[in-house]
């Protein structure tokens, strides 16, 4: 379930981010839209970071990698490296 809401926000944040930077261009300027997108960019950082912890095994976690995941049974389980893996899509 927090990993479910985790990459939830990170979506959302993903999503809203242009918006919230735009406005603040028309608002008060370019610098005030750099500041944004630089604390915007820190919280996807931040939960990015969290995503990676709950996960069981550690990659780099993309946002379109995220957006076709779902959420992993349980972080006791073992993972047998020699089980077929599925489908490979890359």
């Amino acid at each position: 379930l927090q990993y479910s809401i985790a990459v939830f926000l990170l979506r959302a944040t993903r999503s809203v981010q242009v918006l919230f930077e735009m406005h603040a261009v028309r608002v008060s300027g370019a610098r005030r839209a750099l500041r944004i997108c630089l604390r915007i960019e820190a919280v996807k950082l931040i939960l990015r970071l969290w995503l990676r912890s709950r996960t069981p095994f550690s990659f780099y976690v993309d946002e379109e990698a995220l957006e076709e995941s779902q959420a992993p049974q349980s972080s006791n389980q073992a993972v047998d490296p020699l089980a077929p893996a599925g489908q490979f899509i890359g």
